[in-house]
C-alpha cells in the first residue's frame, strides 16, 4: 500500500478514518464474540471453552484472546462500554484495567471519568473505587526470589535465580530441546523442606541428588493415588458386585469408559469435529439417568464440564438447568464481578442499591418462570418416545423388565426435572383421564402445562 502520493492534510484525514473504522469493528466483534457465547456456538463447534474457540478458530493470540473475552463479556452486561469503545472514549486495555469496577451503579461515571485518562492515572481511580489498606512500617531484608532447578552435576546444588518483584509468581515452563523442558517455580520454606527430604530418601537410587528423578518419583505416586480415586485404575481389577442404582457408575465402568474414550471429551461438531479437552473431564449419561438413564458403559461416556452442561440444556432447557445450578458452580456464566462492592463515584445510598438487587433478581426469576415451560417442553421430549420401554430401576442384572406404565414414565421424567414428587401427583391428578390415551409425549406436555 503506497501512502507517498497523498497530501499531509489527506494522510491525517485517511488515519482518522482509519482508526474510527477500527474502533467501530471492534465494538462489533465484542459484540459478536459475547452472542458467540450466548448461543453456546462456540461449543457446538467442538471448542472446550471461549477461549479455545479465539485461539483455535479464530487465531488469536492467548493474551488476545482473554482480553477481548473479558470486555465481551462486560459489554454484553453494561451495553454502554461498547458504544464508549465505538466512540473512542474508552478502548480494549483501559475497560479490562477497570474490569473489577463496574457496576450498574457506577458505569456511566467511571466510562465519563476514564475517558482520555492514562493508565497511571486509572490506577489512581482504581485506587480511590477500592481502597487498600496502608502497609504496615517494616524494615527487612528481601531475599532474592528462588526458582529450584535440577542438575545432573552431583556437586551443584539448587540453582538461585533472581526475577524482580513486579515479576508474577507462579511455575514457568520452558521448552529447551522437544524432549527437554525447563521448570522455574516459587516454592514455600514447607515445600521446599518436602523436597530436600524426599531428596535425601532417594540418595540411594538418586546418588546425585536429581530433582527431576525426585519430581518423577513424586508424580508417578500422585498419578496412581489419582488415576485410582478419578479413573477407577487398580493393580488387580476385579469385577463390580454393581449398585443398588442401576444409574450409578461402578468403578469397573469408569475404568472401561476413559480407556474407551481416550481420557477426552466426546463431543462432535456437526461438522464432524471432536472436543480437544483432556481436563475438567464429566461422566454424561446419554439417556440422562433422570429420564431412566443407567450406569452401564453403552450409556456412559467422558464429557467436558462446558459440552454436559450444554447438554443438559438441550434435553431439559437453559432457564432449569440455570435455576437448578448453584451460583458458584455455574462455569459457562460470565464471572461476577471481582469489586462488585466498590462504590459509586458519586456515592449511592445503600438503601438504592438493595432496591435495585431485590429489582433484578425479581426480573430474572420472572425471565426464567416465563422461558421455563416451553424448554423442559422440547428438551425432555428429545428423550422419550411413546411406547418406548423403560427398564425398572429396580432391577439388579440390567436386563429389560415389564414395561413401566405411562403414567410411572411420566412421573419419573417430572421428578427428574426437578418438580417434587408430590406436586407431580397432584398435576397428574388433575389431569384428564381421556389423556391416557394419547402418546407420553403429549402427557408430559399437559402436566408440564399443569405444574407451570
Amino acid at each position: 500500500m503506497r501512502t507517498t502520493n497523498v497530501s499531509d492534510e489527506e494522510l491525517l484525514s485517511l488515519l482518522q478514518n482509519v482508526l474510527g473504522d477500527e474502533r467501530r469493528c471492534v465494538a462489533r466483534m465484542l459484540a459478536y464474540l459475547a452472542e458467540v457465547e450466548e448461543r453456546r456456538l462456540d461449543l457446538r463447534m467442538a471448542c472446550s471453552s471461549l477461549h479455545d474457540f479465539c485461539i483455535r478458530k479464530l487465531g488469536l493470540s492467548d493474551d488476545q484472546a482473554c482480553r477481548r473475552i473479558v470486555v465481551a463479556r462486560l459489554g454484553r452486561r453494561f451495553p454502554q462500554l461498547l458504544d464508549a469503545i465505538a466512540e473512542g472514549r474508552m478502548h480494549l486495555s483501559n475497560v479490562h484495567q477497570l474490569r473489577g469496577c463496574f457496576t450498574a451503579q457506577n458505569v456511566d461515571e467511571l466510562i465519563a471519568f476514564a475517558s482520555g485518562k492514562t493508565r497511571a492515572q486509572i490506577d489512581h481511580l482504581i485506587a480511590t473505587l477500592a481502597p487498600k489498606p496502608d502497609v504496615p512500617d517494616s524494615i527487612a531484608l528481601v531475599p532474592a526470589q528462588t526458582s529450584l532447578q535440577s542438575a545432573s552435576d552431583a556437586t551443584r546444588a539448587p540453582n538461585v535465580a533472581c526475577s524482580s518483584p513486579s515479576t508474577p509468581i507462579g511455575a514457568q515452563l520452558t521448552p529447551l530441546s522437544p524432549a527437554r523442558f525447563k521448570v522455574m517455580l516459587t516454592v514455600s520454606a514447607e515445600q521446599h523442606a518436602k523436597l530436600e527430604r524426599a531428596r535425601g530418601l532417594l540418595r540411594p537410587v538418586n546418588p546425585n541428588g536429581d530433582l527431576a528423578v525426585v519430581i518423577e518419583r513424586g508424580l508417578d505416586a500422585l498419578l496412581e493415588d489419582l488415576e485410582k480415586q478419578k479413573l477407577g485404575k487398580v493393580a488387580r481389577p476385579r469385577a463390580s458386585k454393581g449398585t443398588a442404582d442401576p444409574a450409578d457408575v461402578t468403578r469397573e465402568t469408569l475404568r472401561e469408559v476413559h480407556e474407551r474414550d481416550g481420557g477426552q471429551c466426546t463431543y462432535v461438531s456437526d461438522d464432524g469435529e471432536r472436543c480437544p479437552a483432556h481436563e475438567w473431564l464429566e461422566l454424561d449419561h446419554r439417556r440422562p439417568r433422570a429420564l431412566g438413564g443407567r450406569g452401564d458403559a453403552e450409556n456412559v461416556r467422558l464429557m467436558c464440564r462446558l459440552h454436559n452442561r450444554l447438554l443438559a440444556e438441550e434435553t431439559f432447557g437453559r432457564a432449569h438447568i440455570e435455576d437448578k445450578i448453584h451460583p458458584h458452580q455455574r462455569g459457562y456464566a460470565a464471572p461476577e464481578n471481582a469489586a462488585s462492592q466498590a462504590q459509586s463515584i458519586t456515592a449511592c445510598p445503600a438503601e438504592q442499591a438493595a432496591q435495585e438487587q431485590t429489582q433484578t433478581q425479581t426480573e430474572a426469576q420472572t425471565q426464567t418462570q416465563a422461558g421455563a415451560l416451553t424448554q423442559m417442553q422440547a428438551g425432555a421430549l428429545t428423550q422419550m418416545q411413546a411406547g418406548a420401554q423403560v427398564r425398572d430401576p429396580r432391577s439388579q442384572d440390567g436386563a429389560v423388565d415389564e414395561p413401566r406404565a405411562p403414567r410411572q414414565i411420566v412421573h419419573a421424567a417430572l421428578v427428574g426435572l426437578g418438580f417434587r414428587a408430590r406436586d407431580v401427583d397432584r398435576a397428574l391428578a388433575a389431569l384428564p383421564f381421556a389423556v391416557w390415551s394419547q402418546p407420553i409425549e403429549s402427557v408430559l406436555r399437559d402436566a408440564l402445562r399443569v405444574l407451570a
